[in-house]
């Protein structure tokens, strides 16, 4: 008799009572694993906690629920990966998605066909649909990972709610939780998969990306998405994710000394004209398309990356 994987997936909700029973039930029917939830309400103020009291009652002793006040979504991640207990393999989900039952065993799959041992990090690609699951005319391309160390510092490459990854990366991130609040679980999850483990992916996509008409979110409209980005460039000191400071401080010891050597370029740019004048025209610090890097790039030119 073949063993199930166990699995838990951290699910942070916020005001998703119409929403968050059908993705719950979703993780709970995946093929061929033993799921488990690990959820946290991030202080909701409908009705998503009764939601979920219901539905750990229906499915006994596979979900786990933690109450608490709201810190926003960043923060309310990050404390449910230093609160997850062990398990095989874990995956983060977003609240209001709709999951295919073999998107986690697809992964595990893929992971395991690799014999060797390790930290390990599987994503899949997803199919973005209206709330209506109609298939939108506007696609996310996924690319496997990233082609080098500063190309995966430099753009988000890991969607949150399409990773699953293994007990061995996991020791790896709980190690340490960044300082910088502005960085998001899923992109430093991804980050330190691509550093310290191996990265799989599963181009068939394995779950719908929901797009609400009151989604906040950017995700999946690009133009959109750059007017959001100019705006920080030029109203915040933050327009993206810079890990430097919190990648030296949490796993010096397992950086090479060029990857450290570039960090501290990006932890001192602001006062070190040679760094910001290298990292400017350093060719391999870019993200995806040249009006993306040309971007990214102006926001180092002004101390606001």
């Amino acid at each position: 008799m073949v063993t199930m994987k166990r699995i838990l997936i951290l699910l942070s909700t916020f005001n998703g009572q119409s929403v968050v029973k059908r993705q719950v039930e979703s993780i709970i029917a995946q093929r061929e694993v033993d799921a488990h939830i690990l959820v946290r309400d991030d202080g909701s103020s409908d009705n998503t906690l009764d939601v979920l009291f219901d539905l750990r009652k229906k499915y006994r002793n596979k979900i786990e629920i933690i109450k608490d006040a709201n810190i926003g979504y960043r923060k309310s991640f990050f404390y449910l990966i230093q609160s997850a207990q062990e398990y095989d393999y874990y995956g983060f989900s977003d609240q209001d998605d709709l999951w295919m039952d073999d998107k986690v065993i697809s992964c595990i799959k893929l992971i395991e066909n690799h014999k060797d041992k390790g930290p390990k990090l599987a994503h899949v690609g997803a199919i973005s649909v209206d709330e209506n699951l109609k298939k939108r005319l506007q696609q996310e391309k996924r690319k496997p990972k990233p082609s080098s160390f500063k190309m995966a510092i430099a753009t988000e490459y890991f969607q949150g709610c399409g990773m699953i990854w293994n007990k061995e990366l996991m020791r790896i991130v709980r190690l340490y939780v960044p300082r910088d609040t502005r960085i998001t679980h899923d992109y430093w999850v991804g980050l330190l998969g691509y550093l310290f483990g191996d990265i799989y992916f599963c181009s068939k996509p394995k779950f719908y990306h929901i797009r609400y008409k009151t989604n906040s979110s950017r995700d999946g409209n690009i133009l959109l998405g750059r007017v959001d980005r100019l705006k920080k460039i030029f109203t915040t000191d933050s327009a993206y994710m810079n890990p430097a400071q919190d990648l030296s401080n949490g796993y010096s010891s397992l950086l090479t000394k060029s990857q450290k050597n570039f960090l501290n370029k990006l932890i001192n740019y602001r006062k070190n004209s040679k760094n910001k004048i290298s990292i400017l025209f350093d060719i391999r610090f870019k993200r995806p398309t040249l009006l993306a890097t040309l971007l990214f790039k102006f926001s180092i030119l002004i101390n606001h990356y």
